[in-house]
């Protein structure tokens, strides 16, 4: 049935890889149906799909964040539906689909163990599963990212049109999800543009023409994001900045549950380092696969400057879109182990710590009082009523899971500097939330309305009897949920209108 013994190992580690994909799809579909909760930027997502095309573009070009993204959310809202696991599935879809393309790729030039390593390293990143199950643009960065640099690959090797072609449309792709993906291969692409004067100038004409194409299909863009960097600037979320934080960030890339999990996934990766750095005769391809890590150490490079010299612009998730470009080194590197122990305890170390990964992702959600909110404010809370956000600084995500859950009511925020701070992120009068924002100080204009005062646990005042001018107060509960990436508790009281005389 087999030619030779080779080619039997090379089947087997190709329908390992395929039960990882299977492994890793089936792991995302249940991690996403035991949690119905949202966090602000999910509520945002979701809100953002009630809108129409043409409100899409004029939200976000208000927003921080480019349109693709949001474009293809409302895809799959028309197709399947706008509910939370359907919305999870759109995050999902990207990475079942980059999976497929890392299998052809890496079979075609590396052998199954490199896609069995790859696929398996994914599944152990709990940053890769984790932004598989956020109603977020991220995974779908990641996808285009990782094509962007495929493609690049395979346009060198093979001249081929076609993938100058998808590497044109997976490079603008990039920027108009995420900004900071736009970075990430923006630098890779001037490492393209060298690499090609300095070793490779027959294909120097056709790389140049992709960026010129590129930068005219991004000039209807541009000087949105002039505006938008504008605004960030002068205010904007991101807390205070400093050096050490660059470097947290770039081991959050090695996240793989907890801390054991994560040195060992850390530790294996230096390993294929280690592995490149000893190799005495250097490939082409072990070249372009470590110019990935260069890449992605000059994009936290640049982050940082631009953090510390002009304000706080950078978090651990934007490296997010980079973990495909990080785990493709690592696996094509580990390919070239020749210890046959080594090799058979790899996988089996990659899938204890996808095991290890999963299971603790298991035990982070806890819906019940999201669902018991949800359920009791539907059944309560009216189109006239009022609700109040107390001390949003210390749960101003709150505000957005609100405003999702109630659109068009109208909410009262007390005015601090920190809620000042979530204008920008929130866009108060263009969101897609819909919500009529309204100070604390105007609520005696309606002293004849219903208010609902939601007291965050860790307020630093529990004092609800301030918010009532004199009403009457009613405590109805204290809700508390935990998702995967936030996680809200207070108490809910009712606040009922003063009698009319």
């Amino acid at each position: 049935m087999f030619k030779n013994n080779t080619e039997r190992i090379e089947r087997i580690y190709n329908i390992a890889g395929v039960s990882v994909i299977i492994l890793f799809l089936s792991a995302c579909l249940y991690l996403s149906s035991i949690n119905a909760t949202i966090w602000f930027d999910g509520a945002y997502s979701m809100a953002m799909v009630r809108h129409s095309w043409s409100e899409i573009l004029q939200i976000t070009g208000n927003d921080f964040h480019p349109p693709l993204y949001y474009f293809i959310l409302k895809t799959g809202q028309i197709l399947f539906g706008s509910d939370v696991f359907t919305m999870r599935m759109v995050s999902v879809f990207p990475l079942f689909l980059l999976l497929l393309f890392i299998r052809k790729f890496l079979l075609k030039n590396f052998g199954a163990y490199s896609f069995l390593l790859f696929s398996l390293a994914f599944f152990a990143s709990s940053t890769v599963v984790l932004y598989a199950l956020e109603i977020r643009m991220y995974s779908w960065a990641m996808f285009f990212v990782t094509m962007t640099y495929i493609s690049a690959f395979n346009a060198l090797k093979t001249n081929s049109v076609k993938w100058f072609i998808l590497l044109l449309l997976f490079f603008i792709a990039s920027f108009y999800t995420h900004y900071y993906a736009g970075i990430l291969v923006g630098i890779g692409y001037i490492f393209l543009i060298i690499y090609c004067v300095l070793f490779n100038t027959k294909r120097v004409s056709s790389v140049l023409l992709v960026a010129v194409l590129s930068f005219v299909l991004y000039i209807p863009w541009l000087l949105i994001i002039f505006k938008q960097f504008s605004t960030a600037t002068e205010n904007f979320w991101i807390p205070k900045f400093h050096w050490i934080d660059a470097f947290k960030f770039t081991l959050s890339l090695f996240s793989s549950g907890n801390l054991s999990g994560s040195i060992l996934l850390l530790f294996i990766f230096l390993l294929s380092l280690t592995l490149f750095f000893s190799k005495k005769n250097k490939k082409s391809e072990d070249n372009f696969f470590f110019s990935g890590l260069i890449i992605l150490g000059c994009f936290i490079l640049f982050c940082t400057i631009l953090s510390l010299t002009i304000r706080p612009l950078f978090i651990s998730r934007y490296l997010v879109p980079a973990c495909g470009i990080l785990w493709l080194f690592f696996a094509v590197q580990l390919t070239a182990i020749r210890i046959k122990l080594a090799k058979t305890i790899l996988p089996i170390l990659l899938l204890g710590l996808a095991i290890n990964s999963f299971i603790v992702l298991k035990k982070i959600p806890n819906e019940e009082g999201y669902l018991s909110f949800e359920k009791k404010g539907l059944q309560k809370i009216e189109a006239n009523d009022i609700i109040i956000i107390a001390e949003p600084e210390v749960s101003g995500g709150l505000i957005g899971v609100v405003a999702y859950l109630f659109p068009n009511h109208t909410m009262a925020i007390t005015n601090t500097r920190a809620v000042m701070s979530e204008n920008h992120t929130l866009n108060y009068h263009t969101s897609p939330f819909a919500m009529h924002i309204i100070q604390f100080s105007d609520l005696r204009k309606f002293p004849n309305r219903r208010k609902w005062l939601l007291l965050p646990y860790n307020a630093k005042d529990k004092n609800p009897e301030k918010f009532t001018n004199g009403s009457q107060i009613i405590h109805t509960g204290n809700f508390g949920w935990i998702g995967y990436q936030s996680g809200y508790q207070f108490d809910l009281y009712e606040i009922k209108p003063k009698q009319t005389p």
